[in-house]
C-alpha cells in the first residue's frame, strides 16, 4: 500500500475523533478489523467499532489527536501521537503508539500502547 495513501486514512480517521462526526467507516476499515485500546478493551469487526465510537462520542470529547511521526514498514504502520480530551469534566491526555495493519487498502488491525505524557529525569545531574 502507497505510504501517501496510509497517512491520509490515519489522519482522516484522527481528525473524525476531533470533529466528532463519524464518517462511513467501510472507507477505513475491514470489515473484520481488529482494535485493541491501550487500556484493555478490543473491538472486532466493523459492527462493535461502530458502537463504540457512538459511545465516546457521547461522553468524550476529543480535544487533541497530535500525530508526532509515522514509520512505514510493508503492510505495518506505526505512528507516535498525543491524545488529549474532556470526559465528565476532566481534562486528560498521553502520549501513544498504535501499530497499524492494512489490507486490501484499509485497516485491518491497531493495537495501542499508552505513555504518561508527563515525562520525567530521575538521574539528571
Amino acid at each position: 500500500m502507497d505510504n501517501n495513501r496510509t497517512d491520509e486514512l490515519i489522519k482522516k480517521y484522527f481528525q473524525m475523533w476531533i470533529d466528532k462526526i463519524k464518517l462511513d467507516l467501510t472507507t477505513i476499515f475491514t470489515k473484520d478489523i481488529q482494535y485493541t485500546e491501550c487500556y484493555g478493551p478490543q473491538y472486532k469487526g466493523i459492527d462493535e467499532i461502530d458502537e463504540w465510537i457512538k459511545h465516546q462520542f457521547e461522553i468524550q470529547t476529543v480535544t487533541d489527536w497530535t500525530i508526532k511521526n509515522i514509520y512505514h514498514d510493508q503492510n505495518v504502520t506505526t505512528v507516535e501521537w498525543h491524545f488529549a480530551y474532556t470526559q465528565d469534566n476532566e481534562n486528560s491526555g498521553f502520549d501513544g503508539v498504535s501499530i497499524i495493519k492494512f489490507k486490501d487498502d484499509l485497516i485491518s488491525e491497531i493495537s495501542e500502547f499508552e505513555s504518561k505524557d508527563v515525562h520525567t529525569r530521575p538521574y539528571l545531574k
